[in-house]
């Protein structure tokens, strides 16, 4: 018998999946574009953050001054 095994698993199975993996994935599906939902939540993500990205200031960017 192994020593520290219960603790290996117990830490194997916290890092297991927030939602269950073994059930069959849905579709979003056209007559020529099939995507499973979970890869269009991933894809709608990486635009919101993309788009923060863009429209927010830097911490470190200079302030436009106007003429006076």
């Amino acid at each position: 018998m192994a020593t520290g095994a219960p603790s290996t698993v117990r830490r194997q199975e916290s890092m297991g999946a927030l939602v269950n993996l073994n059930n069959s994935p849905y579709y979003v599906h056209l007559d020529f574009f099939r995507m499973s939902v979970a890869n269009l939540v991933v894809i709608g993500l990486m635009l919101v953050v993309f788009a923060l990205a863009v429209s927010l200031r830097a911490p470190g960017a200079k302030r436009s001054r106007r003429p006076k």
